[in-house]
């Protein structure tokens, strides 16, 4: 199986400091159901631009701790936003939330 979160790349990202590690893990672990419900939501509405933002929103905050499965499954969706091509967002949606599911299952195991 592969690993969810780079452990040690997100280190290298705060330059080895496990107390900020673990404070950003709580902070995007806090922070992902908001996320996630703006990229449902633009999903469900069909607004690429929505899609794109929020897409992005969330590569971003995974992209800081090296959580590379939900960075690759936000960054399909955002670029489906940013061309307008929504066909399919369904299923990369369905991919995100399990991967989504995935991380916060690994970001409760740092705190």
């Amino acid at each position: 199986m592969e690993t969810v979160i780079d452990t040690a790349v997100a280190l290298e990202r705060v330059e080895g400091d496990e107390e900020l590690l673990r404070e950003l893990a709580q902070m995007l672990l806090d922070n992902i159901p908001e996320m996630m419900e703006a990229v449902r939501d633009a999903c469900a509405r069909g607004d690429a631009d929505g899609i794109e933002r929020a897409a992005h929103t969330l590569k971003g905050s995974s992209g800081t701790l090296a959580a590379v499965a939900v960075w690759d499954s936000a960054q399909r969706l955002e670029l489906r936003g940013r061309d307008a091509d929504l066909a399919g967002c369904e299923e990369l949606l369905a991919d995100l939330e399990v991967e989504v599911k995935r991380l916060e299952d690994a970001l409760r195991g740092i705190g």
